[in-house]
């Protein structure tokens, strides 16, 4: 619905929410990363070996890891764990799960986040291409805010 706003109210708008969204995301190979130079050879190979599942958000417009965990089922564990320690009211939580080709690993967080928190709304969407080619095949990706 248009509500006649000018280009500043609405700019002002978005970068009132920019700092409210959170985003976290897993790759289920450092293969895309290594690719992409978002890490190293030496240190991808060393990750691989040990199946290690980075978590990732954005910080300050950048990405950086925020947790380490080992293996697939570990780091969707520890998804919903981190999301418990950034919100205060579930009940207004407006969540966004996507997925780069991982469509039963996010069919199975959806249900875990719906189970968890009950959100104010749930949606899913399909990680796009700028994200997805160094995310790679079989990414998890959430996005979440409070209203």
């Amino acid at each position: 619905m248009q509500e006649g706003k000018t280009k500043e109210e609405i700019l002002k708008g978005i970068n009132d929410f920019k700092p409210k969204i959170k985003v976290l995301f897993v790759p289920s190979t450092l293969e895309y990363l290594k690719k992409g130079g978002r890490i190293g050879k030496a240190k991808g190979l060393i990750a691989s070996l040990l199946e290690i599942k980075p978590i990732l958000t954005l910080h300050g417009g950048e990405v950086s890891q925020y947790k380490t965990t080992r293996r697939w089922n570990q780091a969707k564990t520890e998804l919903i764990n981190s999301m418990k320690s950034m919100i205060n009211e579930p009940g207004n939580l407006i969540v966004s799960i996507g997925d780069s080709d991982a469509k039963q690993d996010a069919v199975d967080m959806y249900e875990r986040i719906k189970d968890t928190f009950n959100p104010k709304e749930i949606i899913r969407v399909d990680i796009g291409a700028i994200v997805g080619t160094h995310l790679g095949p079989g990414g998890l990706g959430i996005t979440f805010y409070e209203e």
